[in-house]
């Protein structure tokens, strides 16, 4: 949505999340780690900002902050 309103072509965007576990001094922390690409080539200023949007996308906020989860079968 960011890219269109400036116009730019970024082509097709991909995006993969992977989930990993990691054992530390602390105790083991799991994180997500999340690769975005796009077909054409983009600026540094453009990969900047881009990065920056990612996080502040919904989903984004929702997954940093701790999520409520509510579950039923019906």
């Amino acid at each position: 949505m960011y890219a269109e309103r400036k116009d730019w072509d970024l082509g097709k965007i991909t995006v993969n999340v992977s989930q990993h576990t990691e054992t530390t001094s602390e105790g083991i922390i799991k994180y997500l780690a999340e690769d975005i690409s796009f077909e054409n080539e983009i600026t540094e200023d453009q990969r900047k900002r881009l990065l920056n949007i990612a996080g502040k996308c919904p989903v984004a906020k929702m997954v940093k902050n701790e999520t409520k989860i509510e579950t039923k079968i019906s």
